[in-house]
């Protein structure tokens, strides 16, 4: 039976008031993460964008869908 590699990162809720905090226990959240730790810029990314509520999402949207395709 193969085994899977994909880590597996339990998102923290975001927090409005102080969003730097949030990305912080995000970078936390990606070391920890088993079985092992997200290293890639771009996994990070699609983990924070799936994550934002709607109403930061539409502020940021921008940036969202400029993404650049070498390191987001």
């Amino acid at each position: 039976m193969a085994t899977s590699k994909l880590a597996t990162v339990v998102i923290p809720p975001f927090i409005k008031l102080v969003p730097a905090l949030w990305f912080h226990m995000l970078e936390a959240t990606y070391d920890l993460a088993s079985p092992r730790p997200v290293k890639e810029s771009t996994t990070k990314y699609y983990h924070v964008v799936v994550h934002l509520p709607p109403e930061i999402a539409r502020v940021v949207r921008d940036v969202i869908m400029q993404l650049d395709s070498t390191d987001p």
